[in-house]
């Protein structure tokens, strides 16, 4: 719950995070009336179940997970009904798996299978938040020995090089231009994949480590479990690579601020890697060889404050990961 409330109060200063939240600020005379359990469970069960008609078109796919996800953002109770739900993480895991696919096959549009992966990474995410104590999540993860999460973890990681031929000419979302976008485009849409994947591996990660505070022989969920299943991927290596670059990429540029999001995204890339170096000797061994000398020379504990914006909510934890962080991948092996 405080890590939540670390991340939700930094994000909460951006002003875009706070209109997709519908949160207004404190100052204002106006309040949004809070909006009933039953009036929530109706839109919750309207939604999905147009979700989970057959035959639903890409674009009307999008457009209503678009609106799950504004939905989760706004409501705690909507994201409780989702885990209550025995259909929904079912469907979005296999569809998740099917859009990963589709980004390596020629004949599709890549651009529209990284939106729509995006989407529903970002999606999942927000369904852990504030909702640790609700015992329908814990069942559904750990149903059939987490024979779900398994496959949730190994769609989630993907090789940050990926590179697939796009054609086709219609894009999903329906603010954006006709044609196949350009090479650059749709590194930017990488990189937005991965950052939402590194946020959920994070939620993933840190239900494990909550998990593990109270043991008990049905908990089999913990980061270690969680790498063990991840062990045998191929692109293991370079997905938990890629986010330990973007670490240094951050703090190695310019020496503006951090945005919140950008903040908040620090602090959850550190706790995923914090976890490999700690979990698996495989993972620590490869960051250290790869990265040690990247660290060593472009991670400076001053500067990274300076980065951090006091009021920030969670500059300070943040500062004390990097410097966890930088102090495991230094060392000598």
């Amino acid at each position: 719950m405080l890590l939540f409330f670390l991340q939700r109060s930094t994000l909460l200063l951006d002003p875009l995070y706070r209109r997709r939240c519908n949160v207004m600020l404190s100052t204002s005379p106006q309040k949004q009336p809070p909006i009933s359990w039953e009036r929530t469970a109706h839109l919750f069960r309207q939604l999905s179940g147009e979700l989970l008609q057959e035959g639903i078109s890409l674009e009307s796919l999008y457009l209503l997970l678009q609106e799950l996800r504004t939905a989760a953002h706004r409501s705690i109770t909507l994201r409780k009904l989702f885990w209550r739900s025995n259909d929904m993480f079912p469907f979005l895991v296999p569809m998740l798996e099917d859009s990963l696919r589709s980004c390596q096959r020629p004949e599709t549009n890549k651009a529209d299978s990284l939106l729509l992966c995006t989407l529903i990474v970002q999606t999942l995410a927000l369904m852990f938040r504030e909702t640790e104590i609700e015992p329908a999540r814990l069942n559904m993860l750990t149903a059939k020995q987490g024979a779900l999460t398994a496959r949730l973890l190994l769609a989630l990681v993907c090789d940050p090089e990926l590179q697939s031929q796009t054609q086709g000419s219609r894009r999903v979302s329906p603010d954006s231009r006709q044609g196949s976008p350009p090479h650059s485009e749709l590194q930017g849409l990488f990189a937005e994949y991965l950052d939402a994947g590194c946020s959920l591996l994070f939620e993933l990660v840190v239900l494990c480590q909550e998990a593990s505070r109270t043991p008990s022989p049905e908990h089999f969920l913990t980061v270690g479990w969680i790498l063990r299943i991840l062990q045998p991927h191929p692109s293991l290596l370079s997905f938990v690579g890629y986010q330990a670059r973007q670490v240094v990429v951050v703090l190695s540029g310019s020496q503006d601020p951090l945005s919140p999001s950008q903040a908040a995204l620090l602090f959850q890339r550190c706790r995923v890697l914090l976890a490999c170096l700690k979990y698996s000797s495989h993972l620590g061994q490869h960051l250290r060889t790869e990265y040690r000398e990247e660290f060593r020379y472009y991670v400076k504990l001053p500067c990274v404050e300076e980065k951090l914006p006091p009021d920030y909510p969670i500059s300070q934890p943040a500062l004390r990961l990097v410097s966890q962080l930088l102090g495991l991948i230094i060392q000598k092996s």
